[in-house]
């Protein structure tokens, strides 16, 4: 039986062989003028010459000997391979129209029925119409933010299952996938369905059959190949699956009514435009949209690098001259170089090959590091003006209304005149004196609740930090205001989310980061509370009327400077110092605690 079968499988590829030299003899006549490149057999083309290494190396080494635009006859697929920037232009830009169709994939023939979604669809009117749906409904800033609850709940449910397993080892990997998997359903469906986690499976297990090599790509014309390899029926049972669940899905959104823009989700979105649109959308075509989400955030990064790697090659010819560095990659500049220990650590070892002067490209921003004390004094007091401008951060940006505070402000005659009005008026020995009472007052509650715990443990770190907000709140209040417990607090989660490592101030220009983050929306959250606390508090001294120098809170004299200055400060303005005085005195606290 084993014996007839290889006689029979033998017959056919015999077969196929022949009918393959049948068809190219046909259409040899045909052949457009094409590029150089390696010589070609029967059938296969030029598969051979990709073997022996990894393809990058033997397209490389290809390259090389045929030139920077190469032809390449991979079974029934004329591909060209382009190897130079100058050529890449050329195909990506000035020629983009004639390439921008997307290669044949026999995976994504089966599981998106003939390729109706986005990222494999031909470049047409319905590719553009799709795009166009993307770009205003499902990407825009309102949409991804308002899909921040579900990714918070979903990152809750992660950090909860990881809590679970303290003194045992978890495959992290694993969790992170389920995590994108599972905040990408979440966008998709709005809530959490009974089918979430068996979707996820079966995206996943989708993505592992159509990813790699498959021979059936390379021959298109037949039907017969993914047949007999058995790629046909995999994919097809996987479609099957599929279909079952999404239809519930779909069927599920059809029957309720959404009435607000925010509530809707990427279902709702596409049974919007059902019907409604130049090419009105198939349920086929919806569930092929449906299966590719995180392909359009894929798609969605990948236009976020075009856009910079083109924003840098317009400006690399007004790039001054620079002290010397480690290479760069696209985007991410010299980031790559900080890993593997503690940031110190790596400056101090480039330092060594660098130099004392060495220039980093971290992401949009351009950084130089300095590392002996001949150029720190160069830099710090000979030529301190030019680098005197304050670092970027967007939470600064949003906490502090656009860096209006003494730390953040622009290096100019605003920040001069705050720094004039905090060190005459707020930092001077009589205004300080004039806070004693206040601050024995809350000594005095400090040693009182130290005493009432006589015999037992208590947090004395913790109670530490409470005297220190306590003294700097009454400082900025003047008395104890009811709500400062609640400003206290805030202070604190805003000094968390303001704190270490983020993204978003790599690259300042992009608006779009923070809020598929997260980051914005939590600031923004942070800002308004603040707001409404900061405003009933400036209210109350507005109100009031004060005689005595000697009685005045940081709000009443940033009120007495509100008008009469060169620059009158505004309440935001006002609103963002005060916020700045309690940042200083928590990070003070986190210093002397790390010492």
């Amino acid at each position: 039986m084993d014996i007839s079968f290889q006689i029979v499988f033998a017959f056919l590829i015999f077969i196929f062989m022949l009918l393959k030299l049948s068809s190219s003899s046909r259409t040899k006549k045909l052949t457009p003028c094409l590029p150089p490149g390696p010589w070609k057999l029967p059938i296969i083309g030029n598969i051979h010459h990709l073997g022996g290494s990894l393809p990058h190396q033997r397209f490389k080494s290809l390259a090389e000997k045929y030139g920077p635009l190469m032809h390449l006859q991979l079974g029934e697929l004329s591909v060209i391979v382009v190897s130079s920037p100058e050529t890449a232009k050329e195909v990506m830009k000035t020629h983009d129209v004639n390439f921008a169709d997307r290669p044949y994939l026999y995976a994504n023939k089966v599981i998106c029925k003939g390729a109706r979604n986005i990222s494999f669809s031909p470049y047409r009117d319905y590719w553009r119409q799709i795009r166009k749906i993307c770009s205003q409904e499902l990407l825009s800033p309102t949409r991804v933010q308002s899909f921040g609850p579900a990714r918070e709940e979903e990152v809750s449910n992660f950090i909860k299952s990881i809590s679970e397993h303290v003194g045992n080892q978890i495959n992290l990997s694993e969790k992170i996938i389920s995590l994108t998997y599972g905040m990408t359903a979440r966008s998709a469906f709005g809530k959490k369905c009974k089918d979430q986690e068996l979707f996820i499976e079966l995206v996943k297990e989708a993505s592992a059959a159509a990813a790699g090599f498959n021979i059936s790509d390379l021959y298109p014309s037949s039907t017969l190949l993914p047949i007999l390899m058995g790629f046909k029926a995999k994919l097809e049972n996987i479609r099957g699956r599929y279909d079952e669940i999404t239809g519930n899905i779909i069927k599920e959104h059809q029957a309720k009514k959404v009435v607000i823009y925010e509530d809707e989700d990427l279902v709702d979105v596409l049974l919007r435009f059902q019907g409604d649109v130049e090419f009105p959308l198939s349920i086929a075509d919806m569930k092929s949209i449906i299966m590719e989400p995180d392909i359009a955030f894929a798609f969605l990064i990948f236009i976020f690098m075009l856009l910079k790697l083109s924003s840098s090659s317009r400006t690399k010819k007004l790039t001054p001259c620079l002290p010397p560095g480690p290479w760069k990659l696209p985007i991410i500049g010299n980031i790559h170089h900080l890993g593997g220990s503690l940031p110190h650590q790596r400056f101090k070892s480039l330092a060594e090959k660098y130099g004392p002067l060495m220039h980093l490209q971290l992401g949009e921003l351009s950084v130089i590091v300095v590392s002996s004390p001949e150029t720190a004094k160069e830099v710090m007091k000979t030529h301190d003006v030019n680098f005197a401008d304050r670092p970027y951060l967007y939470a600064n940006k949003v906490i502090c209304k656009g860096a209006r505070n003494i730390s953040f402000s622009p290096y100019g005659d605003y920040w001069r005149q705050i720094r004039k009005i905090c060190s005459q008026e707020l930092l001077s020995p009589t205004r300080v004196q004039s806070f004693g009472p206040a601050r024995e007052e809350e000594v005095s509650n400090f040693i009182k609740s130290i005493s009432e715990h006589v015999g037992n443990q208590i947090n004395l770190s913790e109670k530490i930090i409470s005297l220190t907000y306590g003294m700097t709140a009454r400082s900025a209040f003047g008395k104890k205001c009811k709500d400062q417990e609640l400003f206290i607090e805030l202070v604190k989660e805003a000094s968390a989310a303001a704190a270490g490592f983020n993204i978003s101030d790599l690259y300042p220009s992009s608006n779009l980061l923070p809020i598929l983050m997260g980051f914005k929306a939590k600031l923004e959250n942070i800002r308004g509370r603040y707001d409404e606390i900061t405003g009933n508090i400036i209210k109350e001294h507005q109100a009031k009327k004060v005689v005595i120098y000697e009685d005045e809170d940081l709000v009443d004299v940033l009120l007495r400077f509100q008008g009469d200055v060169e620059f009158p400060l505004s309440i935001a303005d006002m609103k963002s110092i005060i916020m700045e005085k309690e940042l200083r005195i928590l990070s003070s606290i986190d210093v002397s605690n790390g010492i």
